[in-house]
């Protein structure tokens, strides 16, 4: 595997495990993904494609939905790994 595409399925992975963190969160606070949208700053529109992995996240974005959840972007992150690990 190129070193391109090691990093295009690394980018992938933490995109999906950024949003596993976040559903986990929406469900575990009873949240509507829409409104979590919003209150980060992005359209439902725009969450959807970036939970979807059809757009990654950047940082602003984990940053942001992050301050909606009343998480630091910090502990999105960690939380992003301990789901993962959950997952696997």
């Amino acid at each position: 595997m190129s070193a391109t595409t090691e990093r295009l399925v690394d980018v992938r992975g933490t995109n999906a495990k950024i949003a596993d963190a976040i559903r986990w969160v929406i469900q575990r606070e009873d949240l509507q993904q829409n409104w979590v949208g919003v209150a980060s700053g992005l359209s439902p529109d725009e969450l959807s494609r970036r939970m979807t992995g059809k757009v990654p996240f950047d940082l602003d974005d984990v940053a942001d939905i992050a301050r909606a959840l009343n998480m630091d972007m910090f502990g999105l992150l960690h939380l992003a790994d301990d789901v993962a690990d959950d997952l696997a």
